[in-house]
């Protein structure tokens, strides 16, 4: 087996370079650090929460069920952004847990119309400071950029009918 002469640290700094001479590394792909930066919010808030046993998607739900009282499953995947399979199964939990209720609608009986138990209420008014603090932190972390960041960031959430790769690869940008 052939020992390479080079340290860790060494190999480390050997990175491809992109077409324009920059680093390309992990650290650069604005992808992965959106998906970093959501784990990191969310462990902030599972840490924050934690004597609750609630996650933060689950209280995405409750919070959004107890704004709009009746809503459809559909309705909260759209307000969430919470892809329907995942939706399904935090649904299926809080019901377990007797957090929320649902009921087929008069209109279609094929949808349910999701609503808090008194358990839930109860639940959300307990965890909501804690998830506030949870918020302050994450927003703490960002210093003065935080308003900066949600301005930029809202396009993009915006986009949800994106065809990714619908005129080609996109040219790099870091």
């Amino acid at each position: 087996m052939l020992e390479s002469k080079e340290s860790p640290a060494q190999e480390t700094k050997k990175r491809k370079r992109t077409a324009n001479g920059r680093m390309d590394t992990i650290d650069r792909s604005i992808i992965h650090l959106l998906h970093r930066a959501s784990q990191r919010a969310s462990e902030i808030f599972a840490i924050e929460t934690r004597d609750f046993d609630l996650t933060a998607r689950q209280y995405a739900v409750i919070t959004t069920v107890a704004q709009y009282e009746g809503l459809s499953q559909t309705g909260l995947v759209r307000l969430t952004g919470i892809d329907r399979s995942t939706l399904a199964d935090v649904i299926q939990r809080l019901l377990k847990r007797g957090m929320i209720q649902r009921r087929r609608t008069a209109e279609d009986g094929r949808t349910y119309a999701v609503s808090l138990s008194k358990e839930g209420r109860q639940l959300l008014q307990t965890i909501r400071p804690y998830a506030r603090r949870a918020d302050r932190m994450v927003l703490a972390c960002l210093g003065d950029e935080h308003a900066r960041l949600a301005e930029i960031l809202a396009p993009l959430l915006k986009k949800p009918d994106m065809q990714p790769g619908a005129n080609g690869p996109a040219s790099e940008a870091h």
